[in-house]
């Protein structure tokens, strides 16, 4: 009768412990008092089937054991109470450790799972999706980047050539420009001259003396032929002076020629040896041997 009365107690004790487990609304005092049971009956347990401690744990002790675990989530406290109701009902034997087996396993694999849970076991889906999240996030932030540097990149590069574009256009100006007043210096300077040279003319026409009328013969008329430098139009023209008339009549005829226009500097030469005969030479015709006719020769200095 003893030993009925110790199974009925033994078997009274797991089930309350395995039911305990699985009451998960209940507050922290209760679970705490649950554990602290549980504690009591498992060190029976070990006194029964020969265990090194036989007898109960003070209630004191357990409470600083209970008090030192308080750091602990309730997935690991409920993983303990679940391995003690297992050990428990195993040392119970016989035909007394099938009590509700699949109920407790249930609840000791549920506690197994919340503390694998809370200490981030079997969280591997979660941390990939992390992690890809993480990922995408970074990819996306170097497509921006590199977007960004494109977009300035090609902004700089518009910029440049709006620039380019507007220095050419503003040196296209300024040539233009310059060009122009080139142009319109060199059509004044043409101008200038053009007037100087008619002032000229009109001084030698002045200056010079009127043409011999032909037949008067040898004594009053000399014919000077002058052979003009290349590009001048003509090749020579002829003139009748006086025989006593000095050189400078022949400077004074030649600037009165439309054909002498182009050439700027020039000087008269005979014939025999390019003697050069300077415009102050006060000799006559006849002395240079020009009369009654005679060839003078004009030099363009520049040529």
């Amino acid at each position: 009768s003893k030993a009925a009365a110790l199974a009925a107690k033994k078997k009274k004790a797991a089930s309350s412990a395995t039911v305990d487990l699985c009451d998960t609304s209940d507050d922290d005092e209760e679970d705490s008092d649950n554990e602290m049971e549980i504690e009591e009956i498992t060190t029976a347990r070990r006194g029964t089937t020969g265990g090194a401690f036989v007898g109960r744990i003070p209630r004191k002790e357990l409470g600083n054991r209970n008090n030192s675990n308080t750091s602990k989530n309730s997935g690991q406290q409920r993983s303990g109470a679940a391995a003690a109701a297992a050990a428990a009902a195993r040392a119970s034997g016989g035909a007394n450790s099938s009590i509700y087996p699949p109920f407790a396993a249930s609840a000791s694999a549920a506690a197994s799972r919340q503390s694998a849970s809370s200490h981030g076991i079997g969280g591997a889906g979660g941390s990939e999706d992390r992690q890809l999240a993480h990922a995408i996030a970074a990819s996306n932030r170097d497509i921006t980047r590199d977007q960004d540097d494109e977009y300035y990149k090609s902004l700089s590069a518009d910029q440049a050539k709006a620039d380019a574009k507007r220095r050419e256009e503003q040196e296209r100006k300024e040539q233009e420009e310059l060009d122009r007043i080139l142009e319109a210096s060199k059509a004044q300077a043409e101008e200038d001259d053009k007037q100087r040279r008619q002032q000229i003319k009109e001084e030698a026409r002045k200056m010079l003396e009127e043409e011999p009328p032909t037949g008067l013969g040898p004594e009053y008329e000399t014919e000077v032929a002058f052979r003009l430098p290349a590009g001048c139009g003509k090749s020579r023209v002829v003139r009748r002076f006086s025989p006593t008339a000095s050189v400078s009549q022949l400077y004074y005829y030649l600037r009165t020629c439309d054909e002498m226009d182009d050439v700027k500097r020039w000087v008269l030469c005979t014939q025999a040896g390019m003697e050069e005969v300077k415009e102050d030479d006060e000799r006559f015709l006849e002395t240079l041997g020009l009369a009654p006719r005679g060839l003078i020769i004009v030099k363009d200095l520049d040529a």
